[in-house]
């Protein structure tokens, strides 16, 4: 709004207290991700704006690229480098977990139903030329 012939933020305007006058109007730097902060500093690399300072969105954080989703994604589960074993687990709610149809046995995923050293259950080792098959020793 115009002033005394000088342009202002409508101090009428909710959360005035956060709006500063730049050059390409009137923004809230306390939230606006484009003018975070200042008139100049935009929030890059995924951040957000808030309370005047970028910074990576819930459930993400900064691993070195950028914000990385540490709910669901495998190379950073739950932590910056806390990476999944690809062939075996999901990431999942921060923590990773065997795939479908994988259980643990001796804190590896493993199917039981065809892994020769935990055959139907953990532990169970199919002995001599057994093999697993569907949960059970066999010839």
């Amino acid at each position: 709004m115009c002033e005394d012939s000088t342009c202002v933020c409508d101090p009428n305007l909710f959360d005035a207290q956060f709006y500063v006058m730049c050059e390409d109007g009137c923004f809230n730097t306390h939230f606006d991700s484009q003018h975070c902060g200042d008139c100049t500093t935009a929030c890059t690399g995924g951040t957000e704006c808030s309370a005047s300072t970028c910074g990576c969105p819930v459930d993400t954080l900064d691993c070195g690229n950028g914000c990385e989703d540490i709910s669901q994604n495998p190379g950073h589960c739950g932590s910056c480098g806390n990476a999944c074993d690809s062939a075996t687990q999901d990431c999942v709610n921060r923590q990773c977990q065997c795939k479908p149809g994988l259980s643990v046995c001796s804190n590896a995923c493993v199917d039981r139903q065809t892994d020769p050293k935990n055959c139907g259950s953990c532990g169970n080792a199919c002995g001599g030329m057994k093999t697993c098959k569907s949960g059970m020793c066999a010839n």
